[in-house]
C-alpha cells in the first residue's frame, strides 16, 4: 500500500537523465563501414548461407512460375496506365534486378502494380490524350498515331518512376516510414475498392471493343459510364461487328480464366511442385494463334507492334516534373504502404525478420534504376507474391530467374502482335475480382467501429466523385479526423472489483463482483489527456459518478461562511471543505442516461485508473490538477493508480512532483489506502494558479 513516492524511495528509483544534443552526438558510436555495407546490401548477409542444393531448384521453379504471371500481368497492367503493353514487360524485367540486392523480403514479387498503373492511367489522358480522344483500337486508329502517343506518354511515366524512387530513398534515409501509418486499413480497402471500380469501367471499353471520349476531373467515373452506354446506342455496321466479335473473345476469356482460377484454388496442392495451372499463359498462346490463323486481328483490337529485344537506357526528362509531382507523391505513398504490408505478412509466414526501412530503400533504388529503362512504377503484387510463396521460393533470386524468362519473351516479342487486347483486359478484371469483396468490410466495421466504417465510405465515395489522387487525400483527411474525434470524446467508465480476484473490470459486465466501501468509486480512462479532451474530462467524470462539483461547491459555500484572510495567513492555503453529510440535498445529474450506484454525499474517494493514459500534454496537466482541486473542495479526494512512467514524468518535469503522493502502483493499493482512511484532508497538496473565473 505504497504511493509512487514511497515506492521509488524504497526501490532506489533513478530517473534517466536528459541528454543534450551535444551529448547525444558525442555518445553516438562511430559508424562501422562494414556494418553499413551489410545493411545497404542485405545480399551480403544471406548469400554466404545460401544452400545451392536445397534452394536453387526451388528458386528456378518459382521464378519460372512467377515469370509466366509477370508476362500476362505486365502486358495487361500496362494498358491500365495507358501505355504500350511492352512497357509492362520492361517493368517486370528491370526493377527486380536491383531489388534482389537491396531487399530483405524473400517473397515479395516485384514488378507491375495494378493500383499505381490505374492511378497513372487516370491522369495521363489529361496530359497526352488518345488520338481523336479514343481508346486503343487498331481497327480505327493508325499505328503511327498511337506510336507517337505512347512515345510521349512514356516520357511522363519515366519521370513519375524516377520521382517515386527519389521519394522512397528520401523516406528511407530519414526514417519516415511511419507516414505509412496514416493509411489505416479501412482507408486502404475503401480506396482500393474505388480504384477497382475505375478499373472495371476502363477495361469494359476494351472488353466491348468500342471507343469513347475519355473524361477527366470530378465525376469522370460516372461520365465515362454514361459515355459507354451512349456509344453503344450509336454504333454503325462495322462497329457492331467489332462489338460482337470482341464480346465473344472477352466472355470466352473471362470464363476460361475463372475456371482456371477455380481449378488452382481447389487442386493447387495436388499439382507437382505446387505449380499452378498457367491459365493466363495458355490463354495468350491460344488467343494469339487463333487471331493469327483466322485473321481476327483485322476485326478486333490487338496489341500491335511489340519491339524485339531490350531497350537502351535513357535519362528521364525531368523538365516534366511539375506536371506529375503531385501524382508521384500519391503513387509513392500507396505503393510503399502496400509493399510494407505485403512484406510484413510474408515475413511472418516465412518466420524471418523484415527491415521496413531497408525495404523502402530497396523499392526506391529499384524504381530509380527502372526509370532509365522506360519502366512504370514498380511495387509488390499480392497475387504474384502468394504464388511465389506457395510455389516454394526460397530467396530473392526468384526475381532474377523470372526476369530471365521475360528476356526470352521479349526476344520473341513479335509473336504477340496479334494477341487480342480483350484477352489482356479479361486477365485484369479476373485478377482483381476478389478486391470487390472488400465491400463486405462495411458490415463488420459498422458493428465493431462505426468511425472506421465512415472512413471506408468517405474514402470510396470521395474517390469515385472526384479523382483517384484527390480521393486518396480525402481519405487521409477522414482518417485523421476520425482519430481526432476518438481522442476528443473519451468515455470514463466505472470499474467494479471481481470477487476473489483483486481484479477490476468495467461495471455491468460481470455478475460476480466484490464489495467496495460506499465511499470509493473506481474510474478508468482509456485515452490520452490533451488539449482536445481536457476540458471535457471533468464533466464526464462527474456524470459517471453522479456528482456536480459546481453545485456541491455552491452548497458548501452557502453552508460554511467565508471569512476574509488575515495578512499573515498563507495565500496558498485552501479552505478545507467538509465531506457532505447525509443531510445535504441530493445532487441532480444532468445526464439522464447515466445512473450512479453511489450517492454524491457518500463518496470520499475517486480512484482513477491511469493505465490507459499513455500521453498527457501541458493542457492535460493543468486540467487534471484543476479536477483534483475541484473535487477536493467538496470533500472528495482523487487518487491515481497504475500511472505510466511518462505520465508521472510529465508532471514532475513541470514542477508538480507532489503528484507522486497521490499516485499508487496499482488500483488495489489505492483502494487499500481508502479503506484505512475514512477521511483524508488535502491528500493531494497540489497548488495551481486560480483561473480567471475563480478570481
Amino acid at each position: 500500500m505504497r504511493n509512487e513516492r514511497e515506492f521509488q524511495i524504497a526501490h532506489g528509483y533513478q530517473p534517466k537523465p536528459k541528454q543534450s544534443i551535444c551529448d547525444y552526438v558525442r555518445n553516438t558510436p562511430k559508424p562501422d563501414p562494414k556494418k553499413i555495407l551489410f545493411k545497404v546490401f542485405p545480399i551480403l548477409t544471406w548469400l554466404p548461407l545460401y544452400d545451392i542444393r536445397k534452394f536453387l531448384l526451388a528458386d528456378i521453379v518459382a521464378g519460372l512460375i512467377v515469370g509466366v504471371m509477370k508476362v500476362s500481368q505486365g502486358l495487361a497492367y500496362a494498358q491500365l496506365a495507358g501505355q504500350h503493353p511492352v512497357y509492362g514487360l520492361y517493368t517486370c524485367l528491370f526493377p527486380p534486378l536491383p531489388y534482389a540486392l537491396f531487399a530483405s523480403s524473400k517473397h515479395l514479387s516485384f514488378g507491375s502494380f495494378a493500383t499505381s498503373d490505374i492511378m497513372i492511367g487516370a491522369f495521363i489522358e489529361t496530359l497526352v490524350p488518345s488520338p481523336n480522344g479514343t481508346t486503343t483500337n487498331n481497327s480505327s486508329m493508325t499505328e503511327i498515331g498511337w506510336e507517337a502517343v505512347y512515345d510521349e506518354r512514356i516520357l511522363y511515366v519515366t519521370v513519375i518512376t524516377f520521382l517515386c524512387g527519389c521519394f522512397l530513398v528520401f523516406i528511407a534515409v530519414f526514417k519516415l516510414g511511419f507516414l505509412a501509418r496514416l493509411f489505416s486499413q479501412p482507408l486502404q480497402r475503401g480506396f482500393i475498392f474505388a480504384v477497382v471500380c475505375y478499373l472495371y469501367v476502363s477495361q469494359s471499353i476494351t472488353l466491348l471493343g468500342i471507343s469513347i471520349v475519355k473524361n477527366t476531373g470530378p465525376l469522370s467515373f460516372f461520365k465515362d459510364i454514361y459515355a459507354i452506354f451512349e456509344k453503344l446506342t450509336k454504333l454503325d455496321g462495322n462497329e457492331q461487328i467489332t462489338l460482337l466479335y470482341t464480346i465473344i473473345v472477352s466472355v470466352v476469356s473471362i470464363i476460361f480464366l475463372f475456371s482456371a482460377k477455380m481449378v488452382n484454388n481447389k487442386f493447387k496442392h495436388k499439382f507437382p511442385l505446387n505449380i499452378p495451372f498457367p491459365g493466363e499463359l495458355l490463354l495468350l498462346i491460344v488467343a494469339t494463334v487463333v487471331s493469327e490463323f483466322t485473321e481476327l486481328y483485322n476485326i478486333v483490337s490487338v496489341i500491335g507492334n511489340v519491339p524485339q529485344g531490350l531497350p537502351y537506357p535513357k535519362v528521364p526528362d525531368l523538365s516534366r516534373t511539375p506536371n506529375v509531382i503531385g501524382d508521384s507523391v500519391a503513387i509513392t505513398v500507396v505503393g510503399m504502404t502496400v509493399a510494407l504490408s505485403l512484406g510484413t505478412n510474408f515475413a511472418d509466414k516465412g518466420k524471418y525478420p523484415l527491415d521496413s526501412t531497408q525495404e523502402i530503400q530497396a523499392v526506391g533504388f529499384s524504381n530509380l534504376f527502372g526509370s532509365f529503362f522506360s519502366c512504370l512504377p514498380a511495387f509488390g503484387a499480392m497475387s504474384r507474391s502468394c504464388v511465389q510463396f506457395e510455389s516454394g521460393g526460397k530467396s530473392q533470386f526468384v526475381g532474377w530467374f523470372s526476369s530471365i524468362f521475360i528476356i526470352v519473351i521479349l526476344f520473341a516479342g513479335p509473336v504477340l502482335n496479334s494477341t487480342p487486347s480483350a484477352c489482356l483486359s479479361a486477365m485484369v478484371v479476373v485478377s482483381v475480382a476478389n478486391l470487390l469483396l472488400h465491400i463486405r468490410d462495411l458490415k463488420t466495421l459498422w458493428v465493431s467501429q462505426k468511425l472506421d466504417c465512415t472512413v471506408w465510405i468517405i474514402t470510396c465515395v470521395g474517390t469515385l466523385l472526384t479523382s483517384i489522387t484527390l480521393g486518396l487525400a480525402i481519405g487521409v483527411c477522414a482518417a485523421l479526423l476520425s482519430n481526432i474525434v476518438k481522442i476528443s470524446f473519451p468515455k470514463p467508465h466505472e470499474l467494479h472489483l471481481i470477487s476473489n480476484t483483486g481484479i477490476y473490470k468495467r461495471a455491468g459486465l460481470y455478475d460476480k463482483k466484490g464489495q467496495l466501501t460506499n465511499h470509493v468509486i473506481v474510474l478508468s480512462l482509456d485515452a490520452p489527456i490533451s488539449f482536445l479532451n481536457a476540458a471535457k474530462l471533468s464533466r464526464d467524470m462527474q456524470k459517471v459518478c453522479g456528482i456536480d462539483a459546481v453545485k456541491e461547491r455552491q452548497k458548501n459555500s452557502e453552508q460554511v461562511p467565508v471569512h476574509s484572510k488575515s495578512d499573515g495567513e498563507n495565500e496558498n492555503s485552501r479552505s478545507e471543505s467538509s465531506i457532505p453529510s447525509s443531510s445535504n440535498a441530493d445532487v441532480t445529474n444532468d445526464s439522464s442516461d447515466v445512473t450512479s450506484v453511489l450517492k454524491p454525499h457518500q463518496t470520499e474517494f475517486i480512484v482513477l485508473d491511469c493505465s490507459g493514459i499513455n500521453f498527457v500534454d501541458s493542457v492535460g496537466v493543468t486540467e487534471l490538477k484543476k479536477i483534483i482541486i475541484d473535487f477536493e473542495r467538496i470533500g472528495i479526494n482523487i487518487l491515481l493508480a497504475a500511472c505510466s512512467e511518462s505520465f508521472l514524468q510529465t508532471f514532475v518535469a513541470t514542477g508538480y512532483d507532489e503528484i507522486l503522493a497521490i499516485s499508487y502502483v496499482s488500483i488495489d493499493d489505492a483502494v487499500q489506502f481508502t479503506k484505512s482512511h475514512t477521511q483524508v484532508q488535502n491528500v493531494s497538496a497540489i497548488e495551481i494558479e486560480p483561473s480567471d473565473n475563480e478570481i
